[in-house]
């Protein structure tokens, strides 16, 4: 079992991955948005016809990047659900 410093500091990395991982996410945005018809990041390209799926990713991410700030400072997550 994980002491809670051993459970924060792995948090804290889990943290600065996702934070890496969007502001990856958000240059390609940025990039296909000023006319660029691709863009290359860790290994992976994307196209124009990607801006969906990068969206999708950024939105992921910035609620993951919320769960795990939730975590490291012991709050919770209040959780608002839309039906459609």
């Amino acid at each position: 079992m994980l002491s809670q410093t051993q459970s924060w500091v792995m948090s804290g990395t889990d943290l600065d991955t996702a934070r890496t991982r969007l502001a990856l996410y958000l240059q390609a945005e940025a990039s296909i948005l000023s006319g660029a018809q691709e863009f290359t990041t860790a290994g992976r390209k994307w196209r124009k016809a990607d801006l969906a799926e990068i969206r999708s990713a950024i939105r992921e991410v910035r609620s993951e990047i919320a769960d795990l700030e939730g975590q490291a400072s012991g709050g919770s997550r209040l959780y608002t659900i839309v039906p459609r």
